[in-house]
């Protein structure tokens, strides 16, 4: 590719920097995966990175429940993975995660599927989904569009998996999407033809795949041990 070519390239997929305006009124935070199947150190599938996000998003919603916000607040949806017990709504899933096949570790309404208790709280909105997207096949559109919702920020787990797929399909369907580049977690992943990645080479890749994808700067807002700050520029205004 010649120098031209390439920085062609690099002026489309780069974009603009846009930096969103938060309403609270109008934003939601969307904490994906954060259950007990992922976050417990007996589980078949725990995540060490993902534990690390629980006292960042703590304190973040805390803000965004309107307690350190000066009384704003941002709707809280917890998505969760979730499966009929019976396998039937499993499908491809099932073929590229045997695991989940073989031992029935997403089953609907069990305890292993719920959201951990350190960030629950009163008020919030719980959705079941039963793949990567966190809108295919659930209401969360529906919940949003009915709330006056027009921006999500989201969090959770794994920004290469989850996260992702949600992020993207928000900015589909017209939502200004702020992605929590401190706010989201993944493992390695292993040698699939090009070498392994590292946890921190896989969430810069991605981090910066969705910058180009959904033309958003990656807001850090959780900067130092989990975004307690009462004045925070963002979601407290000038």
């Amino acid at each position: 590719m010649s120098e031209q070519a390439q920085k062609a390239d690099l002026a489309f997929f780069s974009g603009p920097t846009i930096r969103h305006k938060v309403e609270p009124e109008k934003t939601a935070i969307i904490v994906i995966c954060m259950q007990n199947i992922f976050l417990r150190a007996n589980s078949p599938i725990y995540s060490p990175n993902a534990e690390t996000l629980v006292p960042k998003l703590q304190g973040l919603l805390e803000l965004c429940r309107g307690k350190k916000c000066r009384g704003k607040k941002m709707k809280v949806i917890h998505v969760m993975s979730a499966l009929r017990a019976d396998g039937s709504d499993l499908g491809r899933l099932g073929d590229i995660r045997p695991m989940i096949r073989q031992k029935n570790l997403f089953g609907s309404g069990t305890p292993p599927v719920d959201v951990i208790d350190e960030l629950k709280s009163p008020g919030d909105i719980f959705i079941e989904k039963r793949r990567y997207d966190a809108f295919f096949g659930t209401d969360l559109d529906v919940v949003l569009r009915a709330n006056n919702i027009n921006t999500v920020l989201i969090s959770g787990i794994a920004t290469n998996g989850c996260c992702e797929a949600t992020a993207c399909e928000a900015f589909s369907r017209d939502y200004k999407v702020v992605f929590l580049s401190d706010g989201n977690a993944t493992e390695g992943l292993p040698d699939m033809g090009w070498g392994p990645l590292s946890p921190e080479v896989a969430q810069r890749s991605r981090s910066s795949r969705l910058r180009s994808a959904v033309w958003q700067r990656l807001i850090r807002y959780l900067r130092r041990s989990g975004a307690h700050s009462t004045a925070h520029p963002v979601l407290n205004g000038p």
